[in-house]
């Protein structure tokens, strides 16, 4: 969750601690997260937090947390060995999965993938 810790910096703040430790707290929607940056920005400063935790997600994250899970990747090697396509369907945005597939190694696992931003034109968020 580096990229809330960023942009909590940026507003001049940090997020609560005890907020911090839950991973499931990152579904909550931006303004939800925002509300645990102490000092609090305030209202008016949403959509400059909310566009600090994407620069930093998409462009500075290095996923050092990101995992497969135990046995995905030998899993996946003996369904490519029976030529079965392997597709990723994820909410995140194209650019960090090809970031994290990159500095993986993981790429030659999958056959292709689909994410928000995958159809042109058109980039969802946690509202959408």
């Amino acid at each position: 969750m580096e990229f809330l810790t960023y942009a909590a910096r940026r507003a001049g703040g940090a997020i609560d601690d005890l907020y911090m430790r839950d991973d499931a707290n990152l579904a909550d929607p931006m303004d939800e997260i925002m509300r645990h940056v102490i000092p609090y920005p305030g209202e008016a400063y949403l959509e400059t937090f909310d566009e600090d935790v994407r620069v930093h997600y998409r462009t500075l994250n290095d996923f050092s947390r990101t995992r497969l899970y135990p046995g995905i990747q030998s899993m996946l090697n003996e369904l490519k060995g029976h030529s079965v396509r392997n597709i990723i369907v994820t909410n995140k945005p194209e650019g960090a999965l090809r970031r994290i597939l990159g500095s993986k190694g993981w790429a030659n696992l999958f056959d292709d993938w689909i994410c928000p931003d995958s159809i042109p034109g058109r980039e969802a968020t946690k509202v959408e």
